[in-house]
């Protein structure tokens, strides 16, 4: 079973794999299941109403995707439903390495120019209020840098008339990405809002999630209902591996985690949970150390699993 961190249209799935599975049947698509058993289908799953669309495979060869499995390391998972949420469960303890990684730093100016530069002859004034810098072009366009965390909020202001459609949102924000400039090597589709015109792109390592509370290694894009497009960012991203001893950590069981979250009497406002690595850098140094653990997704947020339990 391959799975999506968050439901992906499935508009975008016919496009990106050219099919043209019926849209008004499934409208979105949570994890793709391929049998190997050497049946010539595969099972798209929807979690928001528990569908599953059967698709005829016409083409493939599946033994390559068995060859894929047996180089990877496993860690045996199950699914759970948590609070109407479909949430992937570690049945056991198991360990994954700390990792170390140099950050690179985009140039501020380079980045400006990117978000800001339009067809029209404008010219873009920079103002410094303290920490933060706001960067204008005298028509819809602002960009604030706080330079003292390294992040930028950029914003768009657009008519009704000009905004996208919900439907296009996915290939629109996309577009925008691979024109702003930011290193995409390790960034991945990890989120869309419940009114599906917010998405949130986010660094990934060894195939798990990077968190971090200042919003290094992710990408927010918001477009409003009235026309405004906002985006969310960092100057920071990771760059080179760095060799660290390799430190294993371990992890309880998914069921051990839950237990403790029962204990703080906070399940109910908890929407999903998720494995990922937590960012932690100096502010002085150019070297970030992530290490492994649980995240919970708590009132729209995601923390630290221990933070609850404070």
């Amino acid at each position: 079973m391959l799975t999506y961190p968050d439901e992906v249209p499935s508009s975008v799935f016919n496009e990106t794999f050219s099919q043209s599975i019926d849209t008004d049947r499934v409208n979105q698509i949570n994890h793709i299941v391929i049998p190997l058993n050497g049946q010539h289908e595969i099972y798209l799953l929807g979690d928001h109403h528990y569908s599953v669309y059967r698709v005829r495979v016409e083409k493939g060869k599946f033994n390559r995707i068995r060859q894929l499995l047996k180089s990877m390391d496993r860690v045996p998972v199950d699914h759970k439903i948590i609070n109407g949420v479909a949430v992937m469960m570690y049945p056991r303890s198991f360990e994954l390495p700390a990792l170390g990684y140099q950050i690179t730093t985009q140039n501020i100016d380079t980045l400006s120019a990117s978000l800001m530069s339009t067809n029209q002859h404008t010219t873009i004034t920079a103002n410094r209020n303290g920490n933060e810098t706001t960067y204008t072009d005298g028509t819809n366009r602002r960009l604030i840098f706080n330079r003292q965390n390294g992040t930028l909020k950029y914003e768009n202001y657009l008519s009704k008339d000009d905004r996208e459609s919900t439907s296009q949102i996915f290939p629109h924000f996309y577009n925008k990405l691979t024109t702003i400039g930011i290193p995409l090597d390790n960034l991945r589709y990890d989120e869309v809002s419940e009114h599906g015109r917010r998405l949130n792109y986010r660094a990934y390592v060894n195939s798990f999630p990077i968190f971090n509370s200042d919003g290094y290694g992710e990408v927010t894009l918001e477009s409003t209902s009235g026309g405004n497009e906002r985006f969310w960012l960092s100057l920071y991203s990771l760059q080179v591996p760095l060799p660290i001893d390799h430190q294993m950590v371990k992890l309880p069981s998914s069921a051990d985690v839950i237990n403790q979250l029962h204990a703080t009497n906070r399940m109910r406002d908890i929407k999903n949970l998720r494995v990922g690595y937590i960012w932690k850098t100096n502010k002085d140094s150019h070297v970030v150390k992530l290490v492994p653990t649980y995240f919970i997704k708590y009132r729209g947020h995601w923390v630290e699993y221990t933070e609850l339990e404070k």
